[in-house]
C-alpha cells in the first residue's frame, strides 16, 4: 500500500493592502513609545526639584560681601540652597574654599563626608558653609596685601544617586584679590567673583 503524502499548501502573499497596514500599525506603535516617552520626561521635568547653590555674591553682589580671616583660622563662607522645583530634595552638599597666592583652574577637592540636607521648595532656603585649610602667617600677610586668589566651590547631588539618573550641580567662583578694596587686618571685602577656569568645575542638571 502506497504511503500517503501530504501536498504542501503554498502560503498566500502578502497584498499590498496587509504590507501598508503592517507598516502603518508599526509607525503608529513607534509614535505611541515616543509620546509617551516625552510625556513621561515632562512630567518628571514638571514635578522635580531644581536645586541651586549660592554663595553671597551670587545673591547680593558685593554688598556686605565681608570675609573675616586669621592666622590659623580658616575661611569661611555660606551656602545657601535654593530649590525651584516643586518636591522637596533630599541632597548632599560638599563645599570647599581654598586660598592660593597663586592662579589654580578650581578649588580644592571637596571634603569628605558631605552634609546631608533637605531642600524644600521656595521660598523655604536651607543653609551650609564652606571651609578652607587654616591660613598660616604668610597666608594671612599675603592677603592682607592682597595678593592671591580665593576659590569657593559647591556640590550638590540630589534624587537617585547620579549614575541612576540623579542630578548634580556644580559652582565655582574666583575671587581676585587684588581687585578688593578696603582690606583690613581682618576682613576682607569681596569683589565680584569669575567662573572657575577648569570647564568641569560648573556643571547644572
Amino acid at each position: 500500500m502506497a504511503e500517503s503524502r501530504e501536498v504542501p499548501v503554498p502560503r498566500p502573499k502578502a497584498t499590498w493592502a496587509e504590507i501598508v497596514t503592517l507598516v502603518v500599525l508599526s509607525l503608529t506603535l513607534i509614535v505611541v513609545i515616543c509620546y509617551t516617552r516625552i510625556n513621561q520626561g515632562l512630567f518628571v521635568a514638571s514635578t522635580r526639584p531644581y536645586v541651586v547653590p549660592l554663595c553671597h555674591s551670587d545673591m547680593f553682589g558685593t554688598k556686605d560681601a565681608n570675609l573675616w580671616y586669621k592666622e590659623r583660622m580658616p575661611l569661611r563662607m555660606g551656602v545657601t540652597l535654593k530649590n525651584f522645583g516643586r518636591l522637596p530634595a533630599d541632597a548632599k552638599v560638599w563645599s570647599v574654599v581654598t586660598y592660593s597666592t597663586t592662579f589654580r583652574e578650581r578649588a580644592e577637592s571637596f571634603p569628605e563626608p558631605p552634609d546631608h540636607i533637605t531642600v524644600w521648595p521656595v521660598p523655604i532656603d536651607a543653609k551650609s558653609y564652606a571651609l578652607s585649610q587654616p591660613l598660616s602667617a604668610a597666608d594671612v600677610d599675603s592677603v592682607r596685601q592682597g595678593v592671591g586668589f580665593i576659590y569657593f566651590a559647591t556640590k550638590v547631588q540630589y534624587g537617585e544617586e547620579v549614575r541612576h539618573g540623579g542630578f548634580e550641580t556644580i559652582v565655582c567662583r574666583e575671587y581676585k584679590l587684588k581687585e578688593a578694596t578696603n582690606i583690613t587686618p581682618n576682613n576682607v571685602p569681596l569683589p565680584l567673583p569669575r567662573l572657575c577656569r577648569d570647564p568641569k568645575s560648573n556643571n547644572a542638571d
